[in-house]
């Protein structure tokens, strides 16, 4: 997208249990991977949560991400973050 090489990670989970734990932990090191040292200003890594559980998650999403070059958020807010970021 324009400047940018944009990677992302997309996780669907519809009800609570056992695996949405290993779900968020997913999300985390995929951020936390792609959080070098000295990031570049060229790459963006985003997480995106979906289903039913993950939008439950808000406060939990805001806390990831170092949000200069990797951001969660859930599926819902994708659409205003490109607008916002790529317009």
């Amino acid at each position: 997208m324009k400047k940018y090489t944009v990677y992302v990670s997309h996780k669907y989970t519809h009800e609570s249990g056992g695996g949405q734990e290993d779900f968020k932990r997913e999300l985390k090191t995929f951020l936390d991977d792609a959080d070098p040292a000295k990031p570049s200003t060229q790459n963006l890594f985003l997480a995106i949560g979906d289903g039913g559980y993950n939008n439950q998650q808000h406060d939990y999403w805001k806390t990831q991400g170092n949000k200069k070059t990797s951001f969660a958020m859930g599926i819902e807010v994708l659409p205003h973050f490109l607008k916002e970021h790529f317009n």
